[in-house]
């Protein structure tokens, strides 16, 4: 049975990553990094770990890669919210680490 819905599951993932940067690619402040992260935790049922939201984020990147102007806008916003310490900082932080990641692997 695990053979069967093995290939429904990974096509349901693949459409889960690109509806992540589908809303990656509409975000104009951090309140919409916000609503990208409660996605990701809804996916896992509220428990969610930063490694598991960082995986997400990588793998949805990885798919679907940014343009330069949403390179940009994500830039934009983690040097804006650098030095909080609260929700945005830690978001921004998290989203901007994943692109970096994401800028090293197109780099090798």
């Amino acid at each position: 049975m695990i053979t069967i819905t093995n290939p429904v599951r990974n096509k349901y993932n693949i459409l889960y990553l690109y509806y992540i940067r589908y809303k990656i690619s509409k975000i104009n402040n951090v309140d919409d990094i916000v609503k990208i992260f409660k996605i990701i935790n809804y996916y896992f049922n509220y428990s969610c770990s930063t490694d598991m939201i960082l995986d997400i984020l990588i793998n949805s990147l990885l798919l679907y890669p940014l343009t330069d102007i949403e390179l940009q806008k994500l830039s934009l916003l983690q040097q804006q919210y650098y030095n909080y310490n609260n929700i945005f900082g830690y978001i921004t932080l998290t989203l901007w680490l994943a692109v970096i990641h994401i800028i090293m692997i197109n780099e090798d």
